[in-house]
């Protein structure tokens, strides 16, 4: 059920030389899907009126899917989540699946090493997130 690799691309601007910039993220899906909290996109919404380092805009152009197998799902829309702690710069890519609702499908950066990834792991960042928003220096939700 694995894809390899999403290529999402983004809308460019006029202030940049490049016409789409893109970022490419590493596929995290297993034979059961990394299920997102439903809560999560809202409460990160709210927080983001209080909170100046949570940015939330829309510029997500299209995704490219490359592997060797389709997945068992459509996709109805997307979400890029980046943020950043001390020095660690993290990105997920969420799609909300018909049925299932939003679920983790990628992991940015990536190597061969960390290519796994555990709904104990996400929890336990998604909660981090939510309850420590403070700590991080940036939070931004593409969709």
């Amino acid at each position: 059920m694995s894809l390899d690799i999403y290529k999402v691309i983004f809308k460019g601007t006029n202030k940049t030389s490049e016409k789409n910039l893109t970022l490419t993220f590493k596929s995290v899906l297993s034979e059961e899907p990394i299920k997102i909290p439903t809560r999560f996109i809202s409460e990160l919404k709210k927080l983001s009126e209080t909170n100046k380092n949570i940015v939330i805009f829309k510029n997500i152009d299209n995704l490219t899917e490359y592997g060797q197998k389709s997945p068992l799902f459509s996709l109805n829309y997307y979400y890029i989540l980046l943020f950043q702690l001390k020095k660690e710069l993290i990105g997920f890519l969420i799609g909300n699946a018909k049925k299932m609702g939003d679920i983790l499908l990628g992991k940015w950066p990536f190597n061969r090493q960390q290519s796994q990834f555990s709904s104990e792991e996400l929890r336990s960042r998604i909660n981090h997130i939510l309850n420590y928003s403070h700590e991080y220096s940036k939070i931004c939700l593409i969709n």
